[in-house]
């Protein structure tokens, strides 16, 4: 049983989408969810969905790490957490493991707004609103020390229509829909590919 615990700051609205999908899943289970802000959305969404959920002090690396020791908490989703992760937390998720030929040193996850490594860190989806590229996206990839330059677990792209161009709302929802597909695929990863390499 592959035991994961979602971080998140806001809203949780992809932390809810993992949940719904880990339900549909055999062999995983969703043990917490972690913010640290105690009254962001995803408070109440934990409640509505049954998933305990911890307020943590995001610069008590000990208590961070005592949690995760009491939940026997096996990966990190990061769905909206606006702070790094420190290396003594990272170090409690430490792999390492293959990945596509890689070696990965850390089982957590996250996922980002845009097509790394473009537009690393905050406010990523008004600046890739704001750039007029032509082709947008969100990305999956593995966390590693520094700031949105873990290994790439997977991008998907999207051509950049008139009406995303002329109005956030309609970019932003664009953008939220690529990440509800995407990053259920590496909470499958995990269930049925990592757990291979146990």
């Amino acid at each position: 049983m592959s035991r994961i615990v979602i971080w998140a700051s806001g809203e949780g609205s992809n932390a809810e989408n993992l949940i719904h999908y880990s339900r549909t899943l055999p062999n995983v289970e969703i043990v917490g969810i972690v913010t640290n802000r105690s009254q962001a959305p995803v408070v109440e969404r934990a409640r509505r969905l049954q998933v305990p959920c911890y307020h943590i002090d995001s610069n008590n690396d000990q208590q961070q790490i005592a949690l995760m020791k009491e939940l026997r908490a096996e990966w990190a989703f990061l769905a909206g957490y606006m702070k790094l992760l420190s290396p003594e937390v990272l170090h409690y998720f430490r792999g390492p493991f293959m990945y596509q030929g890689q070696d990965i040193l850390y089982r957590v996850f996250n996922i980002h707004p845009s097509l790394l490594p473009k537009f690393k860190g905050a406010n990523a989806l008004r600046r890739s609103f704001d750039s007029q590229d032509d082709e947008v996206g969100v990305t999956v990839h593995f966390v590693d020390e520094g700031m949105d330059t873990g290994p790439i677990f997977l991008q998907q792209s999207v051509r950049v229509t008139s009406e995303m161009r002329s109005d956030f709302f309609v970019f932003k929802e664009t953008i939220h829909k690529l990440e509800y597909e995407c990053y259920p695929k590496a909470l499958k990863w995990v269930v049925t590919e990592y757990s291979k390499q146990k």
